[in-house]
C-alpha cells in the first residue's frame, strides 16, 4: 500500500515527540470534519540541563499556556503548519501543496523552498480547506543545549522565510496567507532595526550627558506624556510575566512552586538581557550572508549535551567581541567620563542602573565567547534549586517523555557521538545488529549495486550512505568490503 493511499498521515520530526493520546485525538478530528486538511498540536520544549537549555525550554512552555490558546480565539481555523507534530489530509496535501524548484534570483538561492511548512498550511487555506492548531493538543520538542546549535537552525528558518517573499502574492494563497507569509519573512529584519536601535541608543547617550540641562527641560515639558507611558510599559510588563505565571499555578499548583516561578521569570529576563545584543549580531551576519548570496549548507544537528570548546567559540563569535570592543570604546571615551553627579542628578539616573543597563549587554558582547560556553553549561546547583523548572519536569513529566529520556540514554551509550559512517560499519556490534534489523531491497540493491561498486565509504554523498543504510544488501555489501580491508592491514 503505498503512502498516497493513506486518507491522512502524521508528520513527526526527528526530535518530535508525541503521547499516544495526542495522536489518536489528531486522528479521530481530522476522520470527523473533511474540511479539515491539517491540525497542528501544540509543541513543547523538553529534554535539556545546560542553562541556556532550561531558560528557553522555561520561556516557551510558559508562554505556551496562554498564546495558543488566544491565537485560536482570535483566527479559529486559521492555524499554522510547523513542519512535524501534526496531521494532514494526504489527498488535499498532493493536490495542492506541491512547491516549484526555483531558479536563483538575486540572494535567492535556487532550489526547493528551505521552510515548506507555512507556504503548504496557507495554501491549503487558499483551496477551501481549514487549518487547526489546538491548543489543548500537546506534543514535544527535544531542546537545543548551547546558541551556537540554535544559530544554525535559526540560519535554515531565516533561509526558508525569506524564501516566502518569493510566494506570498500567489493568488493559490488566501488572504491571510499573504498576509502571514509576509510578515514572518520582513520579521527577520527586526534584527536590522534593533540594531539601528541599539546604535541609536549610544548616541542618544552621547547627547544627553553632553546637554544633561536640554534634556531636564524637555522630561519637565513632557513629563506626563514620559509619566503615562511608563505606566503603559510598567502594565504590559507586569500583565505578560502575570498571567502566564497563574495560569501555570492554577493549573499545576500541587507541583509548580509560584515563588520559584516567578525568580526564574526574573533572573531568565536578566539573562537574556545579556544574551540579546549577541543573537541580534548573528542574525545581522546570516542576513548579511544571505544578501552576498552564500550558499547555505544545512547538515545534521547536534543534540547532545555538550559544553562548547573554547576553539568554536572564539571562532564563531570573534565579531561580536570586536562589536563590544567597539562599544565599550565609545562608552568609556564619550560617556563615563561626563556622566557626573550633576548629570546623575539632572537626568535622575543612578549610577548602579546606569551600569547594569547600559554596560551589561557591552560586557556580554566583549565577553561573548565565555558568555556563549557558560550558557552551554549544566549546574547541579540549578537543578536542586528548581529554577527554570517548566510545567512538565518532575512528577508531571509524561510517561513518553521519560521513556524517550531513557532509550535516548542507552542509545548515546551503545553508539558514541563521535561515530561516523566508517565506524558503524567496522564496529561488528552494531554492524550486524543493523543488518539483521535493515529491511530487504532488491530493486533498489540492483539499480544501486554498480554505481557505488567501486567507491569507498567515505567518498560517498550524504544521500548515498542514507541508501546504504537503508538496504540491507547495499549495507551488507560496504560491510564486508570494510572488513576485507580490515583484514588486509592486519596481514
Amino acid at each position: 500500500m503505498g503512502g498516497g493511499e493513506f486518507k491522512a498521515v502524521i508528520m513527526l520530526d526527528g526530535d518530535s515527540i508525541m503521547p499516544a493520546e495526542t495522536m489518536v485525538t489528531l486522528a479521530r478530528t481530522m476522520e470527523g470534519n473533511d474540511t479539515i486538511g491539517l491540525i497542528q498540536s501544540i509543541n513543547y520544549e523538553i529534554h535539556s540541563g545546560t542553562l541556556l537549555g532550561k531558560l528557553r525550554s522555561y520561556g516557551h512552555n510558559l508562554g505556551n499556556l496562554l498564546a495558543p490558546s488566544a491565537r485560536y480565539y482570535f483566527r479559529i481555523a486559521r492555524g499554522v503548519f510547523r513542519g512535524h507534530n501534526a496531521i494532514l489530509r494526504t489527498e488535499a496535501m498532493m493536490q495542492h501543496c506541491n512547491l516549484p524548484v526555483l531558479s536563483k534570483y538575486g540572494p535567492f538561492p535556487a532550489g526547493k523552498p528551505k521552510s515548506h511548512d507555512f507556504i503548504e498550511a496557507f495554501l491549503l487555506e487558499g483551496a477551501g480547506y481549514e487549518v487547526w492548531e489546538l491548543p489543548t493538543l500537546v506534543a514535544f520538542d527535544d531542546q537545543i543545549h548551547n546558541l551556537l546549535d540554535a544559530m544554525k537552525r535559526e540560519a535554515r528558518w531565516i533561509y526558508g522565510a525569506l524564501d516566502w517573499l518569493r510566494f506570498f502574492r500567489l493568488k493559490k494563497l488566501s488572504s491571510f496567507g499573504k498576509m502571514s507569509l509576509f510578515v514572518y519573512s520582513v520579521n527577520y529584519f527586526n534584527a536590522v532595526t534593533g540594531l539601528i536601535f541599539f546604535v541609536m541608543s549610544y548616541l542618544g547617550l552621547y547627547y544627553m550627558v553632553h546637554y544633561p540641562l536640554m534634556i531636564h527641560m524637555i522630561m519637565f515639558r513632557y513629563h506626563n506624556i514620559f509619566m503615562w507611558s511608563f505606566y503603559i510599559f510598567v502594565f504590559s510588563m507586569v500583565t505578560a510575566v502575570a498571567l502566564p505565571l497563574i495560569a501555570l499555578w492554577k493549573k499545576y499548583r500541587t507541583s509548580v512552586s509560584m515563588v520559584k516561578s516567578l525568580y526564574s521569570f526574573l533572573l531568565g529576563g536578566l539573562i537574556n538581557i545579556t544574551m540579546s545584543p549577541i543573537g541580534m549580531i548573528l542574525i545581522n551576519c546570516i542576513l548579511w550572508s544571505w544578501l552576498k548570496g552564500k550558499v547555505l549548507v544545512w547538515g545534521s544537528q547536534n543534540r547532545t549535551e555538550r559544553v562548547l570548546s573554547w576553539d568554536e567559540c572564539v571562532k564563531s563569535l570573534w565579531i561580536v567581541s570586536v562589536c563590544g570592543l567597539v562599544c565599550a570604546y565609545f562608552l568609556s571615551i564619550y560617556i563615563f567620563p561626563y556622566f557626573t553627579p550633576r548629570v546623575q542628578k539632572l537626568l535622575g539616573f543612578s549610577l548602579s542602573s546606569f551600569v547594569y543597563f547600559i554596560c551589561a549587554p557591552v560586557v556580554a558582547m566583549v565577553f561573548a565567547p565565555v558568555t556563549v560556553r557558560f550558557t552551554s553549561r549544566s549546574f547541579p546547583l540549578m537543578e536542586k534549586m528548581g529554577w527554570f523548572k517548566h510545567q512538565f519536569e518532575g512528577e508531571n513529566e509524561p510517561l513518553v517523555v521519560r521513556e524517550t529520556r531513557n532509550m535516548t540514554g542507552w542509545f548515546e551509550k551503545q553508539i558514541p557521538e563521535e561515530w561516523g559512517f566508517e565506524q558503524a560499519l567496522s564496529d561488528p556490534y552494531f554492524a550486524l545488529r543493523h543488518l539483521a534489523q535493515c529491511p530487504s531491497r532488491p530493486q533498489k540493491y540492483a539499480f544501486w549495486k554498480n554505481k557505488l561498486a567501486g567507491r569507498n565509504i567515505q567518498d560517498l554523498t550524504r544521500l548515498e550512505k542514507l541508501v546504504v543504510f537503508r538496504c540491507r544488501e547495499l549495507w551488507e555489501m560496504f560491510m564486508t568490503k570494510k572488513l576485507n580491508v580490515a583484514q588486509e592491514k592486519q596481514q
